[in-house]
């Protein structure tokens, strides 16, 4: 099946969305989006699994050193540890874009 180049939403569009929602003004959306988004990033900073019920859970993974080649000298070295953000969405969510989507990859003729 082909790819297809979804539209990406910014900052902007869901600070729009989010006042929206909540019915609150949009710089009031922003400050609360603003400090979700400082919240998340000082847990997992500390290193905690963050969950959110019918939503998703996101997680830190620490990628073990292991061996890589040096592209300029092709000379092998060993890679540093590093840590990764992961998110992996519930049930619910993954079921939810699914039903939401589906209607729109359906009408896409195959190449």
């Amino acid at each position: 099946m082909a790819s297809y180049h979804l539209k990406k939403m910014g900052k902007k569009d869901f600070i729009a969305k989010l006042s929206e929602v909540s019915g609150k003004s949009k710089k009031q959306a922003a400050i609360d989006a603003q400090d979700f988004i400082k919240a998340l990033k000082l847990s997992l900073y500390e290193a905690e699994d963050i969950q959110f019920e019918k939503f998703g859970r996101f997680t830190i993974e620490r990628v073990a050193p292991h061996m890589v080649r040096d592209p300029r000298s092709g000379e092998l070295i060993l890679s540093q540890v590093k840590y990764r953000v992961n998110f992996k969405p519930s049930l619910d969510l993954s079921v939810g874009v699914k039903e939401a989507w589906e209607p729109v990859f359906l009408d896409i003729p195959e190449l």
